[in-house]
């Protein structure tokens, strides 16, 4: 066991104790009390720096304990199924002081569970006592007769911390199913259920006097809350692993977490003021740059036997080329004063229109100087070609209705015929479901599927000349380096 000096960051004390899951300061701060893993209630004397007694409490491990409000008697909790009160007594021993006695606890009470107890709580006017089994559910009591009065029932896991706010509205619960449910104490009515860490929820402590509370987990994160709204105000990386403590001030200025990582750190309380707008910003952009895995789901059926797709991400690039083809298409559409809907979604005006269209006589084409549609085909092929799928996948079904009848005109003129028929495959594939499903798309199909094979068909031949000119012009080369080297040898 150690204490510590919150002022001066210093370990004033170290005494040997048993393996402790639960600790507190007896009123004064002189004592300490643990609760092990052994069963036992071990006292110590701070000044000292001794024991001065151990209690066998319980026949299984303290999972924890608590002080009552008044500070005259504590609870604790076992694996062995009973909540035991304890009172406090001062006793004369003469292994202590000859003159002055020295603290005791007394068991007063017993209250026989039916399933093992994690959790357990005082309400602040210590009218009600709050306990957590194993079975999932919290159960309320009277602290006085030790009558039932409410219970919560809703987590998926057993809970592992249990607070309540000082005015006695609220009570929050932490499980290990990774949420947090706020209840009210009134009727035993879940208020909101949150899905608060990315693992098992290890500690909720209110702020004195408010409504708001912090919590902690095993994905090594401090999350503030406001338990009235419901929202979260802060989230810090508090430590590299598990966080098994958190604990605040009586005054609210600070929070001590204490962690697997082996360390105990201290947040304190500043006059910075935190925008919700701007930290949920915040979050985005670090989801980005951190680049997270994305499936995007495909409506395409799936085929046995076919080969799976390749691995998608969305990046921050990802993100902007998407918008950039949006912006492409939105400022060609008001350029030549084209209206595409579903109902009169047709590709003949693009190919009546298509590059007969002039140079805007103002605004950002007039600057670029290009017609409507030669800066959307610029606008895909300055598109990397290891981010064009993702980018494509990321459009509005809108936007890629636009873009098939825009990709049907450049393949009929024979502009980029190989990108333009890859970024179709990737819309048809993306989109098969949707496109396939309506009559109004089938003419643009056809008309789409006549100038694909047709420019696919022109490429093949272009690729069989050149691949012809090659092989003749390799022949060549290799006749005249044979001709060149035979002269020397036939002169020997």
């Amino acid at each position: 066991l150690k204490i510590w000096s919150v002022d001066t960051r210093q370990c004033i004390r170290t005494m040997k104790s048993g393996y402790g899951l639960s600790c507190f300061f007896v009123p004064g701060n002189r004592q300490v009390i643990v609760g092990t893993k052994e069963g036992t209630l071990q006292l110590f004397d701070v000044g000292a720096a001794k024991m001065l007694e151990s209690i066998d409490a319980h026949s299984g491990p303290i999972w924890g304990t608590v002080l009552h409000p008044e500070g005259r008697s504590l609870v604790s909790i076992s694996s062995d199924q009973n909540v035991k009160f304890w009172s406090f007594q001062l006793i004369l021993d003469e292994s202590y002081s000859d003159t002055s006695k020295r603290l005791t606890l007394k068991h007063e009470r017993t209250l026989t569970m039916s399933d093992e107890i994690l959790a357990v709580h005082y309400t602040t006017d210590g009218k009600f006592i709050a306990v957590s089994l194993l079975d999932c559910t919290v159960k309320v009591f009277y602290d006085d007769t030790l009558r039932f009065f409410l219970s919560f029932y809703g987590h998926k896991l057993p809970v592992l911390s249990i607070d309540s706010s000082d005015d006695g509205d609220l009570m929050v619960t932490g499980s290990g199913d990774k949420n947090i449910k706020i209840w009210g104490l009134d009727f035993g009515d879940c208020h909101k259920s949150i899905f608060a860490h990315e693992g098992a929820v290890t500690q909720v402590k209110f702020i004195p006097k408010t409504h708001y509370f912090f919590s902690c987990g095993k994905d090594g994160y401090i999350k503030y809350w406001d338990g009235d709204k419901f929202e979260n105000i802060l989230k810090i990386k508090a430590h590299f692993s598990d966080i098994w403590g958190l604990a605040i001030s009586s005054t609210g200025a600070f929070i001590v977490t204490s962690s697997k990582d082996r360390s105990i750190r201290i947040f304190e309380e500043t006059t910075d003021q935190v925008f919700l707008d701007d930290e949920r910003e915040k979050e985005m952009e670090k989801r980005l740059n951190e680049e997270t895995d994305l499936n995007p789901v495909s409506s395409a059926p799936k085929v046995i036997g076919v080969e799976s797709d390749a691995a998608q991400k969305t990046t921050k690039n990802t993100l902007s080329n998407s918008e950039r083809i949006i912006e492409a298409l939105e400022l060609a559409d008001s350029e030549i004063g084209l209206q595409f809907s579903e109902t009169n979604s047709s590709s003949n005006l693009l190919l009546e229109n298509s590059f007969e269209s002039r140079v805007p006589d103002s605004g950002i084409l007039h600057v670029l100087q290009r017609t409507p549609h030669q800066h959307v085909l610029q606008t895909l092929t300055e598109v990397p070609s290891v981010e064009i799928e993702t980018s494509l996948v990321f459009l509005p079904f809108s936007h890629v209705v636009r873009l098939l009848q825009y990709l049907t005109s450049f393949i009929a003129k024979g502009l980029e015929t190989e990108l333009c028929v890859r970024c179709v495959q990737i819309i048809i594939k993306a989109h098969h479901t949707q496109l396939s499903g309506s009559q109004i798309y089938a003419s643009c199909f056809t008309e789409l599927q006549y100038y694909m094979r047709k420019g696919v068909r022109k490429l093949k031949d272009t690729m069989g000349i050149n691949l012809a000119a090659m092989n003749f012009l390799k022949q060549q080369i290799e006749a005249d380096s044979t001709f060149l080297f035979d002269e020397p040898l036939n002169q020997f």
